[in-house]
């Protein structure tokens, strides 16, 4: 097991190839995924001013 695991309260995975196998991993070992589609996100992300993956991640957030 993880020594973050029980920090986790919720996952945002970006809709993709291998999300329905992670969202299905994750969910057996009980931790909520949320799937976000890959337009939204990008439409979403397209309105920021400063790109960075920080930011990035801030704003799947």
């Amino acid at each position: 097991m993880s020594p973050h695991r029980e920090r986790l309260v919720l996952v945002g995975l970006e809709a993709g190839p291998l999300s329905e196998w992670l969202h299905r991993s994750l969910a057996v070992d009980g931790i909520e995924v949320v799937l976000m589609e890959t337009r939204q996100v990008h439409a979403a992300h397209s309105a920021m001013i400063v790109k960075s993956d920080r930011n990035d991640a801030r704003g799947l957030a």
